[in-house]
């Protein structure tokens, strides 16, 4: 079987390539320039009809003048298949297999219909290979952004420059779950949630269950920035003593005018009670505490349970 047929190298030239080929798959390539003059001379080779599935060993390139490409089975870089393009430069490019990789199943990796730029797994960026998935954005002041689909205006912006350590959203739901922004711009409260005693840059939180004795004076922040601040509780009692006393919880802050407590919310030891706090207050310098006390001492059978949250407010 024989054919002829015409391609264009880079630069534009036409080249007529003649292709003489017998039953046995042994053949001869002869290929003309545009000036009908000969730009290689005979070679017999193997040329498998590739217009159907076969098997193709060793490298077959496809000459184009500067610009080539090739099949290669043995590829230097990889060790694996790939498909190289190289040019008059002397360097190549090749897409192929990362070496380690033994497939399970076959594969198809899908083109989308758009141009643009592939993007490049390295040490900073782990599209898929790996446990964990890290895009790093390349221009610090501008940070990353994930646009809506329809049109740019519509984005979530995350900008980390000058941010000190990891900084993260975390997701904890157990079901699918829908957070809305309102239309306006400020910050988000922010409400603890860590047991003291707090760490660095955490609020606390206190969940005390069936409890018999007092709590001394306890950090529920660790050096907060100034601000708005609320603090929330509910204190029950929830076994009596008829001799028990009055349990009290104090709040201590330092605001504009200086130290300060809040002793409002208290109940009865002797009978089942349950208060409720709700108390906002201002931070200029210092930690927000609280304590627990029986004022009459002691509790005998008497229990009582605290649950306290604060929040920063900005």
């Amino acid at each position: 079987m024989s054919s002829l047929y015409v391609e264009k190298d880079s630069t534009g030239r036409a080249e007529a390539v003649l292709q003489l080929k017998n039953s046995y798959g042994k053949g001869t390539v002869l290929a003309f320039d545009a000036a009908g003059l000969a730009v290689n001379g005979p070679a017999t080779a193997s040329i498998p009809d590739i217009t159907a599935p076969a098997s193709i060993s060793g490298a077959w390139s496809f000459a184009g003048g500067a610009l080539k490409a090739a099949l290669d089975s043995s590829s230097v870089y990889t060790g694996l298949g790939a498909l190289r393009f190289d040019d008059s430069s002397g360097f190549y490019s090749e897409i192929g297999l990362p070496g380690g990789i033994n497939f399970s199943a076959n594969r198809r990796i899908n083109l989308p219909d758009a141009s643009g730029i592939l993007a490049l797994q390295s040490a900073t960026m782990t599209m898929f290979n790996g446990a964990s998935s890290t895009l790093i954005s390349s221009t610090a002041s501008s940070g990353c952004s994930f646009t809506d689909a329809s049109t740019s205006t519509k984005k979530l912006r995350v900008v980390l420059s000058g941010a000190v350590g990891n900084n993260s959203i975390t997701l904890t739901n157990t079901a699918a779950r829908n957070f809305g922004l309102g239309d306006l711009g400020g910050n988000l409260a922010v409400v603890g949630d860590q047991a003291p005693a707090v760490s660095a840059g955490r609020l606390g939180k206190v969940d005390t269950i069936a409890a018999t004795a007092n709590v001394a004076t306890t950090n529920l922040s660790n050096s907060p920035p100034s601000g708005m601040y609320r603090v929330e509780a509910v204190l029950t009692t929830d076994t009596t003593d008829a001799g028990a006393g009055t349990l009290t919880l104090t709040i201590g802050y330092t605001d504009s005018l200086g130290a300060t407590t809040d002793t409002t919310c208290h109940i009865d030891l002797s009978v089942y009670d349950r208060k409720t706090l709700s108390l906002p207050l201002f931070v200029a310098s210092g930690n927000i505490t609280y304590a627990v006390s029986n004022g009459g001492g002691a509790y005998g059978t008497a229990k009582w349970s605290l649950h306290l949250r604060v929040t920063y407010l900005g």
